[in-house]
């Protein structure tokens, strides 16, 4: 629970040091409370005030020192956005600030798109408020960048044996309304080159906002599910022409794997979707499925992760 400075805090045990039927009870302000900016700044001028140090009338984050004969001897300034100004969720970034962000949210997104998928959703959100971004987003920013450092993730590629015996596997996935003020949805995919053995290496990962607006989870699903078969397709292609330098002549076999049941049931039938509006994408997977049957096949997965 967040402090509002009205009196003890506790909160929940860490997993790796969780022991039955116990809770922690703060001794002192932390990151992430509501008053550990005044609590911190509290202890500094605690520690300053110690020193002899005063504060300039006016300007509580500006500290200054004269020794016995009234020479100045140093001044310490406070950064003010540590104080007052990260307090200030809904604040639009000044210049400088925004400049900073763009800067940090570019880095991450680098990163995300070649080292590390972790940060995809992440840092796809990030990116959305290139152009309005407030003090809040930049805090989710520097927790972004917190959590890239604070994780040492790794991606193999293994040498998986002959090309003409692996297959593609592609994971397709949405979340439904959950971007931009819940008005759009965002799609997920993963591509993977993968050998009878179930060894694989990442080929593709992408998150990423859908523009059209989606009328139900299943609508969602199903535009994710075309951006991944794109992917799959053109890899598959790709690959094969490679290696026997042969244009649209053959491809590698294809598995996606979804976990909505009721459009693995749309897309194995020939009835008619109920919404009009995506009747168009069933209909390219449909068109899909039949002209690279013998290389396609789509998987339901109930526990997909």
């Amino acid at each position: 629970e967040r402090s509002r400075g009205l009196g003890d805090v506790y909160k929940r045990q860490p997993p790796e040091m969780k022991k039955e039927n116990k809770i922690w009870k703060l001794k002192k302000s932390c990151y992430g409370l509501y008053d550990a900016s005044r609590n911190w700044y509290k202890a500094v001028k605690e520690q300053l005030n110690e020193m002899g140090m005063k504060s300039v009338s006016g300007d509580e984050a500006f500290f200054y020192i004269r020794d016995e004969n009234g020479v100045l001897m140093g001044v310490c300034i406070l950064h003010a956005i540590s104080i007052n100004r990260m307090a200030q969720k809904n604040e639009q970034l000044t210049k400088e600030e925004f400049k900073q962000y763009r800067g940090l949210t570019g880095q991450l997104s680098f990163a995300s798109q070649h080292t590390r998928p972790d940060l995809s959703y992440d840092t796809r959100e990030l990116s959305t408020k290139n152009k309005c971004a407030t003090i809040e987003d930049l805090r989710k920013a520097n927790k972004v960048l917190k959590k890239a450092k604070m994780h040492n993730v790794q991606i193999k590629y293994s040498k998986l044996g002959p090309w003409n015996k692996l297959k593609l596997v592609a994971f397709t996935d949405s979340s439904y309304r959950n971007a931009e003020f819940s008005t759009k949805s965002v799609g997920g995919r993963i591509i993977l080159l993968a050998n009878e053995n179930g060894e694989c290496s990442p080929l593709k990962w992408h998150s990423k906002t859908i523009q059209q607006v989606c009328k139900s989870v299943k609508s969602a699903e199903t535009r994710s599910l075309e951006r991944g078969l794109e992917d799959a397709i053109y890899f598959s292609s790709l690959i094969h022409e490679i290696y026997t330098g042969k244009v649209n002549n053959g491809h590698l076999t294809i598995e996606v794997k979804i976990d909505s049941k009721s459009l693995f049931d749309i897309i194995k039938s020939t009835k008619q979707f109920d919404e009009k509006t995506i009747q168009t994408y069933v209909g390219f997977e449909h068109r899909i499925l039949s002209v690279f049957s013998s290389m396609l096949a789509p998987f339901w997965s109930p526990n997909m992760y």
